[in-house]
Formats: structure tokens, C-alpha cells, sequence
């Protein structure tokens, strides 16, 4: 046999050597595992999302404590129960923009790039960037809890089960609000875009809720418009199981509208991840 007939022997069809990866959860997996290497390599970045739900905590329930004396506030509630469950799903939630912000740096310094070259879902990239994210909240607001307790003698009417639930509750919905900050990453493209729209989205979701006041104090117009802001709805459930009364409706519009707001960012998340890099 000649060396030309060996090697055409030799020769594989294209379509044989194909790799088609790792399953889609063994993807999420290893990415998620990526996320969460990469964010204990840089503890000043683990200092500062544990530190920051505290530094808010320790500024807001000072600034605000006055509106406890008012006619609207509820009785026999102290300020710091009701602005805690605020302030736990404001943790997670800044959590979901720097997830955002995470991302956009990714797509800047070729990370993406590789991604392309693999047979990876684009999706896997994300779930895994979010996975991550759901597990640092987790322990932000562990420590949060914990330094409530110690510090501003903080305690939960509701116990053990309500405070479990609401710590529940502000990890679904800031993480499912989270994939807006995703979204955006995706389609932005551009940090400093990305960051003013994370902003201005953050501001108007937080303030235009029963966050820092109890919603009878709030202006009408604006009080219209926290009827229909689902974090107005996770932050009543969340306080309910604290107080010990829980609201069964605010729970089930808070997952609902959650999950609402999260599928189609989802979605739009993932069209934008896999569009051409060169596009804006």
C-alpha cells in the first residue's frame, strides 16, 4: 500500500470528529464553579458584597427611623423589622448588577470569545453566572442576619421558619430580577451604558416601593405605580414572615411577578449573548 492510500485511509470524515461537549448541566455546573473561583480569588470583592447590605442597613434605619413615629407606620413594629426585609432583597438584587457588570467584562476580555469556539449553549454561560450569584446572596444575607441579630438588636416575631422563608423569598425575587441586569449586559455591551441603566433601573424598582415607607405614605402617583412593581409584593411577603403575619397573596404575586419579570430577560439574555460580537 502506498503512502497516498494510508492517508486516505487514515482520513476521518469531519462530521466523525465533531465534539458535541458536555451535557447542559454539567455545563452550568463548571461554569457556576468558575464564577465562584474567580469571586474567592479577590477577597476585597467579598468584603464589599457583604459589607455593603450592612453599611445601608446601619445608614437607613437612621436616616429613616423617624418614619416609625408616624400615623401610617404600623404598630408595635420596630423600624429595623420592617426596613430589614428591604435591605435583604436590595443585597441580592446589587448582587444581579454586578452579575451584569461580571458579564460585560467577560464579553470584553475574550472570555466570550472562547466560549464560541466551544460547543457550550449559550445559556450555560449565563444559569452559570447567575447560579454563582444565588450562592454568594446566600451568604450575604447569612451575615446580614447575623449582624441584624448581634448589632441592632434585631429579632423575628415570625422565628426560625419566617425569617428561613423570607431570606427564601429575597433570594427568588432579587435573583430573578437579577436577569435584568443580565439582559442588559448582553445587549449593551458597554460598561459604562450598562452601569447608568443598572442604576436608574435599581433606583426606580426600590424607591417606587413600601421599601423605606409603608405605602399610605407614599404620594398617590406613586403609590400607583408600586402596585404593579413586583418588588413592592416581595418585600411585604418577605416582612410578613418576619412580623409573624404572613401574606399569603403578596408571597404568591411576588413569585409570580418575579418570574414574569425573569423569563422573558431570560430569554432576551440569551438572543443578545449570541448575537455576532461586533454588534451593538
Amino acid at each position: 500500500m502506498t503512502i497516498d492510500a494510508r492517508a486516505r485511509r487514515s482520513t476521518v470524515p469531519w462530521k466523525s470528529v465533531s465534539w458535541r461537549g458536555c451535557s447542559v448541566p454539567l455545563q452550568i455546573h463548571i461554569l457556576t464553579t468558575r464564577a465562584l473561583r474567580a469571586l474567592w480569588m479577590d477577597p476585597k470583592l467579598v468584603l464589599v458584597s457583604v459589607a455593603s447590605p450592612l453599611v445601608m442597613l446601619l445608614v437607613l434605619s437612621q436616616v429613616f427611623t423617624s418614619i416609625s413615629e408616624t400615623r401610617s407606620f404600623p404598630g408595635g413594629v420596630d423600624y429595623i423589622q420592617f426596613l430589614l426585609p428591604a435591605i435583604m432583597i436590595m443585597g441580592v438584587l446589587q448582587s444581579g448588577m454586578g452579575s451584569g457588570a461580571a458579564l460585560g467584562q467577560e464579553i470584553k476580555n475574550g472570555f466570550v470569545h472562547r466560549m464560541r469556539t466551544l460547543p457550550v449553549w449559550p445559556g450555560s454561560v449565563l444559569l452559570g453566572r447567575s447560579a454563582s450569584d444565588l450562592l454568594r446572596s446566600l451568604i450575604q444575607l447569612s451575615a446580614l442576619s447575623t449582624a441584624a441579630h448581634l448589632f441592632f438588636s434585631f429579632h423575628a416575631p415570625g422565628g426560625a421558619v419566617g425569617m428561613g422563608v423570607a431570606m427564601l423569598i429575597a433570594l427568588m425575587a432579587g435573583n430573578c430580577l437579577g436577569w435584568v441586569f443580565i439582559a442588559m449586559a448582553c445587549w449593551f455591551r458597554n460598561a459604562e451604558v450598562m452601569q447608568t441603566f443598572s442604576g436608574l433601573a435599581m433606583f426606580a424598582l426600590m424607591f417606587g416601593t413600601n421599601a423605606f415607607v409603608p405605602l399610605d405614605g407614599l404620594p398617590d402617583w406613586l403609590r400607583s405605580l408600586s402596585h404593579v412593581n413586583p418588588m413592592t409584593y416581595a418585600i411585604t411577603a418577605a416582612r410578613g414572615w418576619i412580623l409573624g403575619e404572613p401574606d399569603m397573596s403578596a408571597t404568591l404575586y411576588a413569585v409570580i411577578g418575579s418570574a414574569v419579570i425573569a423569563l422573558p430577560c431570560a430569554l432576551l439574555a440569551v438572543k443578545g449573548f449570541a448575537r455576532p460580537l461586533g454588534t451593538n
